[in-house]
């Protein structure tokens, strides 16, 4: 089991120090994606991408997410 799912699992137990961290992993990454979007709306998109994601983060059923072999199984190689 990985890190950000032993997190999310937290969160779904309102943890919000587990939120907060899975909020912090993935911010380098909404940073970086944020440089396309024009200046003046960045901090509102920041702010709906980290409220999407809290939504996202307590409705998954992380039993119905598929391992990586099962994910495989579901692509065109």
């Amino acid at each position: 089991m990985t890190e950000i799912y032993r997190l999310v699992e937290k969160a779904q137990k309102s943890d919000q120090e587990a939120i907060q961290q899975i909020i912090y992993r993935f911010e380098p990454k909404i940073k970086s994606s944020l440089k396309l979007i024009p200046f003046q709306h960045r901090e509102d998109v920041n702010q709906e991408i980290v409220m999407k994601m809290i939504e996202v983060i307590q409705k998954e059923d992380m039993e119905k997410v598929p391992g990586f072999k099962e994910f495989l199984n579901t692509i065109s190689l």
